[in-house]
């Protein structure tokens, strides 16, 4: 009976946030005041000049896992700016 209740307030818990995350929000879209291109990327050469410092003195933290978070680190960057561009 435990059980029953248990998996019915999941449900209604998921069906709740379901129903109120794939509403559409007008009028969030962040508006730029010209291409990316044209914004410093201090920003971006921070946050890798930190991540390889964090990188360079953890222990265990081998070659190719460094690389892969690395990746992910600037694709997510790319992908942020990615619809302003051309």
């Amino acid at each position: 009976m435990k059980s029953l209740f248990t998996r019915s307030i999941l449900l209604m818990l998921a069906l709740t946030v379901l129903t109120y995350s794939c509403q559409t929000d007008e009028g969030n879209e962040l508006e730029l005041n010209g291409h990316p291109e044209s914004y410093p990327a201090d920003v971006a050469l921070e946050w890798n000049k930190l991540f390889l410092e964090l990188e360079r003195f953890t222990r265990g933290y081998r070659p190719p896992v460094s690389a892969r978070n690395a990746a992910y680190v600037n694709l997510a960057a790319y992908e942020s700016i990615a619809p302003g561009m051309d």
